[in-house]
């Protein structure tokens, strides 16, 4: 699902991973699939991966839908390890409003991680991150909330209540992170596979901010590879 966007960063030294129980990766022991219930350690297993691999810091880190959280958790433990970070349609902060949703998250079928949803959206609020350098929150565009998916898993939620909530919350991050905020045009959740060009452009845009001193990003080089700039909310 990221050959397309690893494939579009050029030379930049970039690692992809898979976490336990997914791909080929082995699965999470038994005990830990039982007491591990927020994604911060995801995060520090990130980490160790990272400096597994010999690569030293700080990184831009892209997380996609649950991906977010722990891309979160990484910046909340180890600032001053995060250069950047690029929020592809991450999983809403807070549950939107009149949508039941409870449960836990199960990673990969039962032989990977298993979070608690209030108990990992709880410490992602107590303890917010500090502001990244630099930030871009990528969004699904809207009308792409398949119908089936919402009678499924967003009740009792309409259609066009969920895609509203869903935008909200992407607001909602590009607020904790004070990030530029674009939509994609066409892609739903999964923008890495239906617009890899705007995921690789987002992380370019940021790898040559690092390297250049530069305060600000070129939004202009997200936007032109399939996005839209969003307002940011008023103050």
């Amino acid at each position: 699902m990221w050959e397309q966007v690893r494939d579009g960063l050029g030379e930049t030294l970039c690692l992809t991973y898979a976490r336990p129980g997914l791909e080929d990766s082995d699965p999470l022991p038994p005990a830990l699939q039982a007491s591990v219930r927020t994604t911060a350690p995801a995060a520090a297993r990130l980490r160790a991966v990272l400096r597994e691999a010999g690569l030293q810091g700080p990184y831009i880190l892209v997380g996609s839908s649950i991906g977010g959280y722990i891309v979160d958790r990484f910046l909340a433990n180890w600032p001053a390890d995060v250069a950047g970070i690029v929020q592809v349609d991450p999983t809403y902060l807070d549950v939107i409003p009149r949508m039941a949703r409870d449960g836990d998250i199960d990673d990969a079928d039962g032989s990977g991680y298993r979070w608690s949803w209030p108990l990992s959206m709880r410490e992602m609020q107590q303890t917010p991150p500090s502001t990244p350098p630099h930030a871009v929150v990528l969004s699904r565009a809207m009308g792409t909330l398949p119908a089936e998916i919402v009678a499924r898993a967003w009740q009792p939620l309409t259609v066009d209540e969920a895609d509203t909530g869903w935008r909200e919350c992407q607001r909602d991050w590009a607020d904790r992170l004070d990030a530029v905020h674009i939509a994609a045009d066409t892609a739903g959740h999964l923008i890495s596979r239906d617009q890899p060009e705007l995921v690789a452009a987002a992380v370019r845009a940021i790898h040559r901010a690092v390297t250049s001193g530069a305060r600000q990003l070129d939004t202009t080089s997200i936007t032109d590879a399939g996005g839209a700039l969003l307002p940011r909310r008023p103050s």
